[in-house]
């Protein structure tokens, strides 16, 4: 029997089992990096379709607000032209202003 120091320090099992276990953990890494890479897909592909529907929503947001302003616009001219009419009926009949 050889002594304790001229053992050798890796078995043939041993051997045997750390290669199972690193071509294991090589699948187990690949699998993982497969996994990651599609649901990195699935994240630029939903962050794609949220960045459509935002500039959809912001040219819907930039129609409503043209149609409230010419609506603002023209509720602020029909106000002036009630106010001049009612300046006028206000107005005393010797042609002088009430202010």
């Amino acid at each position: 029997m050889l002594p304790d120091y001229r053992r050798p320090l890796l078995r043939p099992d041993v051997t045997t089992a750390l290669a199972k276990l690193l071509g294991e953990a090589r699948k187990a890494h690949a699998q993982a990096m497969a996994d990651l890479h599609a649901l990195a897909l699935e994240h630029r592909c939903a962050i794609s379709d949220m960045q459509a529907e935002v500039t959809e929503l912001r040219e819907i947001l930039y129609d409503v607000t043209v149609v409230l302003r010419q609506q603002a616009d023209t509720d602020v001219e029909t106000l002036r032209r009630q106010l001049e009419l009612a300046l006028i009926r206000l107005t005393p009949r010797d042609g002088h202003p009430l202010h």
